[in-house]
């Protein structure tokens, strides 16, 4: 089965163009579903749709979310659905199984206020302006941290104020950022990234301690630590930034389209989570446009 799961994994690199960070967790969660065959011993060419309906039913008993189990099945219709059609499974065995009703839950986000005194930090050191640089473009495009990270020196264009990222499936987007974040990203390119350790050899605008491109985890550590002397709260994560640009845009009066192109989605109904804006702002609004009011 870890031949088989390589190979879908590769199929979904090369031929899909998924990103790495996709592939590697439909490959833990490809893992997960093989040791519980190999626990039960049991083999992937003779179970049916009831066992893996006991897997889900395992997952549960594990206390994982509806969230964390719907995204388990979903690596797992995408598996068998690639098995079938290379003739590799006769039967698809997971396509009529549904997807466990998620609660509705809306993203956290942080007030302007709040945000404001997220990011009213004066950089002591070369570190600090790195970071008040990452957090000043995170809240001020939007981006997703894996489209940060990968960002090179040339994808940003200062004067003009925008930044070409790579969403999901190698997606390009042209995301505009403030004057802040321009005057934050200024400062590091000027007088923090020449002292990173081996600058010369990497290309990626954002760098680490020693020289290399930043990792997920160094940036989950550094909006974390940042919200935590800010006073905020250590529920605060990247995407809170993402979810409070989005929210901060859509109560400004931005176009939820205009919104959906800049957020990198490809359904809008993706993008409508984000209108859960105060209902006193949709009153205000409805009073001052509509003519009958």
């Amino acid at each position: 089965m870890e031949e088989l799961i390589n190979e879908y994994l590769r199929f979904l690199l090369y031929q899909k163009g998924y990103a790495e960070n996709t592939i590697s967790s439909y490959r833990e969660d490809l893992k997960k579903f093989s040791e519980y065959l190999d626990d039960k011993g049991m083999n992937l060419f003779s179970i049916n749709r009831d066992d893996v309906m006991d897997y889900l039913i395992y997952l549960r008993i594990e206390d994982r979310s509806s969230a964390t189990i719907s995204r388990h099945l979903a690596s797992l219709k995408g598996f068998f659905r690639y098995l079938s059609y290379m003739n590799k499974m006769k039967k698809d065995i997971v396509s009529n199984i549904k997807f466990p009703r998620l609660p509705a839950r809306l993203p956290k986000v942080l007030s302007k206020n709040e945000m404001e005194k997220f990011l009213n930090f004066i950089p002591k050191n070369y570190i600090d302006i790195r970071d008040k640089a990452i957090l000043e473009l995170f809240y001020g495009s939007g981006l997703r941290v894996s489209e940060l990270i990968n960002l090179r020196v040339n994808d940003i264009n200062i004067n003009e104020m925008f930044v070409f990222a790579f969403g999901k499936g190698k997606k390009e987007r042209m995301v505009p950022f403030g004057s802040m974040a321009k005057n934050a990203i200024t400062d590091y390119l000027k007088n923090s990234r020449p002292k990173f350790f081996n600058v010369s050899k990497y290309r990626y605008l954002y760098l680490s301690k020693k020289g290399g491109p930043l990792t997920r985890q160094a940036v989950f550590y550094i909006v974390k630590k940042r919200a935590k002397r800010a006073g905020i709260g250590e529920w605060v994560t990247p995407h809170t930034l993402r979810h409070s640009f989005a929210t901060h845009l859509l109560e400004g009066g931005a176009d939820l389209r205009v919104l959906q192109e800049m957020l990198g989605h490809s359904d809008i109904t993706t993008t409508q989570i984000y209108t859960h804006i105060n209902r006193s702002r949709v009153i205000d609004v409805y009073k001052k446009t509509f003519p009958r009011a």
